[in-house]
Parts: C-alpha cells; sequence; structure tokens
C-alpha cells in the first residue's frame, strides 16, 4: 500500500531527477539479450520476499540498507531497481541518485515484481 502511495506522488510531481522508467516487459525484452558486466537488477525487497519470487539474475539489496551500498554499484554503467510494485524501488532510486553521481544510470521498474509474475515471466525462487 506504502510503496503504491509512494509511487503515485513520484509519478504526479516528476519522479526522482535522473531516473529512467521502463516496464517489465522491456526489461524482460533486455534481459533476454543478456546483461553486460556493467549492468545489475537490484531487488531491495526484504530476504523473505525475494527467496519467494525473484527476476532471474537480481541481486538483493533491501531498502534499509541500499544507501549504505552504494559503493558496490559504482562502476555499474545501469542499474535496474525492482522491488514489489514500484514504491520501495522508487525510493531506492532516490536515496541512490546523489551517491552515483552521473556515473549510473538509475532504472526503476515499474510495477515492480508483482506485474513480472502477472506477466508471466520466469521466476526463480529459493
Amino acid at each position: 500500500m506504502l510503496g503504491k502511495l509512494v509511487s503515485l506522488l513520484m509519478s504526479l510531481f516528476g519522479g526522482v531527477e535522473g531516473v529512467e522508467h521502463i516496464t517489465v516487459q522491456e526489461l524482460q525484452k533486455h534481459l533476454s539479450g543478456g546483461l553486460s558486466a556493467e549492468e545489475l537488477v537490484v531487488d531491495v525487497r526484504e530476504p523473505d520476499e525475494f527467496s519467494a519470487g525473484r527476476v532471474p539474475g537480481a541481486e538483493n539489496i533491501p531498502l534499509g540498507i541500499v544507501a549504505g551500498s552504494a559503493d558496490r554499484l559504482k562502476g555499474r554503467k545501469r542499474v535496474f531497481v525492482i522491488c514489489l510494485s514500484g514504491g520501495r524501488s522508487m525510493q531506492a532510486c532516490a536515496q541512490l541518485a546523489p551517491r552515483l553521481a552521473d556515473k549510473t544510470a538509475l532504472v526503476n521498474v515499474d510495477g515492480g515484481t508483482m506485474a513480472w509474475i502477472s506477466a508471466g515471466f520466469k521466476v526463480d525462487k529459493d
């Protein structure tokens, strides 16, 4: 619920400067060609949510520690950020944007993992 509210507010007020937005269909198409070593999908949900089902190849960095983990993302040219529905991922982008400056493109995946699963795309589970 909070995530949807945050997504709505950010979309109404322009979101986070410099953050791109893509659909799950666009992400799936990009992933089908393979990620480069300079790209990463980061899932900012909690570990139990992540274990239950995630975009294949995603790395889990929960929202609560994402800002402090910015150094792990430095050197990446593009980071796709996903959560359950899009709210936490936008919060993560807002926290990461000032830390990664103009060197890393942040891409919020609109609709999140719920949209990914609803579209029928493959998920990894523990």
